[in-house]
């Protein structure tokens, strides 16, 4: 079973994505920040990161370039991008960053 780690700082959202994801029989643990989800990474293994784009203090994309850039065992972890920013520049900095998808809101 797939196990997804969803960091969203909008609680009724993130509430919603666990919602759909575990009745898809995903196991799903949501994070409000980019330091949780750090600490979310060194306590459980996660196939698939889902990752909200703007987020105060460490925004998505650079959650996810900095995963990307590290020497850890993280860094090959598949993400996605999970934002209402659907301009195509914003789909290039994104992938750019090191994201493996890009979902735009509303969806």
């Amino acid at each position: 079973m797939e196990n997804i780690l969803v960091i969203d700082d909008d609680e009724r959202l993130l509430s919603l994505i666990l919602q759909l994801l575990e009745r898809s029989d995903y196991l799903a643990k949501g994070v409000k920040s980019a330091k949780e989800a750090r600490l979310a990474l060194e306590n459980m293994n996660f196939d698939v990161i889902i990752v909200d784009w703007m987020m105060p203090e460490e925004s998505g994309l650079e959650f996810i370039k900095s995963l990307k850039e590290s020497n850890s065992i993280y860094k090959n972890i598949p993400t996605i991008m999970l934002t209402a920013m659907d301009s195509i520049e914003y789909k290039l900095e994104g992938f750019e960053s090191g994201s493996n998808d890009y979902i735009t809101k509303p969806f």
